[in-house]
């Protein structure tokens, strides 16, 4: 019987064992320079963020530095340090991908502010706004709003992306073959 639990638990620990990916972004929580990695859209109110990348009334700017505070499954906490306010990332019931996949696009040690100078002024202004506007590009749209859900756009080279404003209403970025912008619908 002993053996028999003794078993039990070690597969018990094998399973809750971090991944490396965790083990990775993890390891974010004790450095001393984490960043956003593109605009984050929380709900103002509540400073609230979800995997749905829902594009929300409050706009934390790209390249904001943030610190970290706790991650447990489905969760995380960080502060703003440049406003002090604390917000939670939560993980939706459909996202289609794992959150530490997810989290890991919007959080990183290092922002590229170079990368981003060298944009078109049409994407400086939509990142600025927070906003996909006509005539940006498929990486400025991305430093903009961040990444459609992978539920229904899995691919980033396809010529609509579909992002959701909250929970009921969405709209989709449409691009022409070049990967700019020809269309934002509702």
């Amino acid at each position: 019987m002993i053996r028999i639990l003794l078993i039990l638990s070690v597969i018990m620990l094998a399973s809750c064992a971090a991944t490396p990916e965790e083990q990775e972004f993890d390891a974010m929580l004790a450095a001393p320079h984490v960043y956003t990695l593109t605009n984050l859209h929380p709900h103002d109110r509540s400073s609230v963020l979800y995997t749905m990348n829902y594009q929300m009334d409050g706009l934390i700017p790209v390249c904001t530095e943030v610190k970290l505070l706790q991650r447990s499954y489905g969760y995380l906490q960080f502060k703003a340090l440049s406003s002090g306010r604390v917000y939670t990332y939560q993980e939706h019931s459909s996202p289609g991908e794992d959150f530490i996949n997810h989290i890991s696009k919007y959080f990183g040690t290092e922002c590229d502010k170079e990368k981003i100078k060298q944009l078109s002024e049409i994407d400086k202004q939509g990142i600025f706004e927070g906003k996909a506007l006509v005539g940006m590009s498929r990486q400025g749209v991305l430093y903009a709003i961040g990444y459609p859900p992978p539920r229904r756009t899995p691919y980033l080279d396809t010529n609509r992306w579909l992002y959701w404003k909250n929970r009921v209403n969405r709209f989709y970025v449409e691009f022409d073959h070049a990967g700019t912008v020809i269309n934002i619908r509702d």
